[in-house]
C-alpha cells in the first residue's frame, strides 16, 4: 500500500491547481486522474489577470480584443479593448504546463474510497491502495470521491455542453480571429425548451472551437443515465450544424476534435469534511449565466491545496479544522479574477433585458 499526505483525485483546473500549490508546500501529494491527461482538450477563455497570476502564457492559442454577445431579444453588445484582454488557451498545452513538478498518475480511476483510522484509503482500477490524510475532490460534477465518503451533494441544476474544433471561414460569422462570438436563445430540446448558449473562440482566420451548452434542472438529470446521456451526445452536434445554419447562414464541416461536459451549478454549502475537501465543478461554482468555471476553479484549486497542506502539516484534518476552507473560498471569490468573468456576464445579461440604452453603458463603465 502507497502512502501519501494528499490525493487530488481529478486533473481539471481545480485539481490540477490544487496538485501545484501542494507541490509548492512541499507536501507528499499524488494526482489521480481517470483519463489519459494528455489527451487533446477543448480551448479555454481566460482573463489577461489570470494568465499573468497563474503564468500561463505558453499556453495561449489566441488574444482577444472582443467579445460579441448576441441576446435574447437578438441585440448585439461588443466589449473592445485596445490591448488584448483576455486569450484563448489550449486545455491540453495547460495540461502539459500544470503537471511539470508534481506528481501524478493518469489513466487511473478512484473506485472506492473509505474513511480508516483517522486516515482515508483508496482503491483504483488498477489494482493499488492508497492510504492518505486528506483528499481533495475535483472529480467535477459527479463528485464521485464525496459521494463514496457520505458526503451527500445535492444534484438541483446542472448543464450540458459539447464543443467542436472546426476549420471554417471566421469572417462567415462576421468577425475576425481577435473576437469571441457568445449567442444566447432558447432551445428545443429533449427535455423542453432551455436556455442556451453557443460560443465560438478562434484559434485562426479558418480554424476555430465552436460549442454550445443548456442548462438542466433536477428532473432533466433523472432521466440522463447510462445510454441516455450517449444518446443526447450524438444528438448534439447535429443540432448546433442546425443552429449555426439558421443564426449565420454557415455550413459547418465535420470536426477535427470533439468534446463534452456536465457541470454543477448547485453550490456545495459545506465543501468540507473530515480528511475532505470539494473543488471546483465538484462544489458547483459553474458560472450560472455562460456555464463557465476555469477561472473560479483555478482560484479554488489554489486555496483547496493551502488548506490541504497546511492541515497535514498540522494533523489537522477533521471537519472543524476545515471550516476555514469555506471563509477563504467565500473571500477570495469576492475578491478574485473569478470575480471580473462573472460580475461582466450577469451585467451583460441584466443589461440586454432592461434595455439597449443601459447595456451600451455597462460595456462602457466595463472598458473603463
Amino acid at each position: 500500500m502507497k502512502k501519501h499526505d494528499v490525493v487530488i483525485v481529478g486533473a481539471g483546473p481545480a485539481g490540477l491547481s490544487a496538485a501545484v500549490e501542494c507541490a509548492k508546500a512541499g507536501v507528499d501529494a499524488l494526482l489521480i486522474e481517470k483519463d489519459d491527461i494528455f489527451t487533446p482538450k477543448k480551448s479555454i477563455e481566460a482573463f489577461a489577470s489570470t494568465i499573468e497570476s497563474f503564468r500561463l502564457n505558453d499556453c495561449v492559442i489566441k488574444k482577444i480584443r472582443r467579445d460579441r454577445y448576441l441576446s435574447l431579444e437578438s441585440k448585439t453588445v461588443d466589449i473592445v479593448s485596445e490591448r488584448p484582454y483576455r486569450a484563448v488557451i489550449d486545455q491540453q498545452k495547460f495540461n502539459e504546463l500544470m503537471v511539470k513538478g508534481i506528481n501524478y498518475r493518469d489513466k487511473s480511476r478512484v473506485v472506492s474510497a473509505e474513511r480508516k483510522d483517522g486516515n482515508i484509503l483508496l482503491k483504483t482500477s488498477d489494482g493499488e491502495e492508497v492510504e492518505t490524510r486528506m483528499v481533495i475532490d475535483a472529480t467535477g460534477y459527479s463528485a464521485d470521491i464525496s459521494r463514496m465518503l457520505g458526503k451527500r451533494v445535492k444534484l438541483n441544476s446542472s448543464h450540458l455542453s459539447a464543443g467542436y474544433q472546426v476549420k471554417g471561414d471566421l469572417s462567415e460569422f462576421g468577425i475576425d480571429d481577435e473576437t469571441c462570438l457568445h449567442l444566447q436563445f432558447v432551445a428545443d430540446t429533449r427535455f423542453g425548451k432551455r436556455i442556451a448558449e453557443l460560443w465560438l473562440y478562434p484559434f485562426s482566420e479558418n480554424l476555430f472551437d465552436i460549442g454550445w451548452g443548456y442548462h438542466l434542472v433536477k428532473n432533466d438529470l433523472k432521466g440522463l443515465k447510462g445510454d441516455a446521456l450517449m444518446e443526447c451526445r450524438k444528438e448534439i452536434y447535429p443540432e448546433l450544424r442546425r443552429i449555426v445554419k439558421e443564426q449565420f447562414g454557415v455550413e459547418l464541416g465535420e470536426p477535427l476534435k470533439e468534446y463534452y461536459g456536465m457541470g454543477n451549478t448547485t453550490i456545495v454549502q459545506q465543501p468540507y469534511s473530515d480528511n475532505l475537501l470539494i473543488t471546483g465543478e465538484a462544489m458547483g461554482m459553474v458560472q450560472p449565466i455562460y456555464f463557465y468555471g476555469f477561472e473560479s476553479s483555478l482560484v479554488q484549486g489554489k486555496i483547496a491545496g493551502k488548506v490541504a497542506s497546511r492541515a497535514v502539516r498540522e494533523k489537522r484534518c477533521t471537519e472543524r479544522d476545515l471550516k476555514i476552507y469555506a471563509k477563504l473560498i467565500g473571500k477570495d471569490e469576492l475578491f478574485s479574477y473569478a470575480r471580473e468573468n462573472m460580475l461582466r456576464e450577469l451585467i451583460i445579461a441584466g443589461g440586454s433585458i432592461v434595455g439597449e440604452e443601459v447595456s451600451e453603458a455597462i460595456v462602457e463603465t466595463l472598458k473603463k
